[in-house]
């Protein structure tokens, strides 16, 4: 079959393609949207996360400090 050539299909048919593939566009789009969404609270997140390891380095630091002064001799 060359690919010059004619494809006859019923015009229901054609609609029912037209339809379905308008809804793969909206369910893409809609993906789209979730996985942006995903990458915001993963930011988010990773934000949160590095913010805690501060305070938990911070925290160490002073509780170090004060291990050091109270057993000073």
């Amino acid at each position: 079959m060359e690919d010059n050539q004619p494809i006859f299909v019923k015009i229901d048919e054609y609609k029912d393609v037209l339809d379905v593939i308008s809804l793969i566009k909206k369910k893409i789009g809609d993906a789209k949207v979730v996985l942006g969404e995903l990458d915001d609270l993963r930011a988010q997140e990773s934000t949160e996360v590095e913010s805690w390891k501060e305070k938990v380095a911070e925290i160490e630091t002073r509780v170090n400090s004060i291990d050091a002064t109270l057993f000073k001799p």
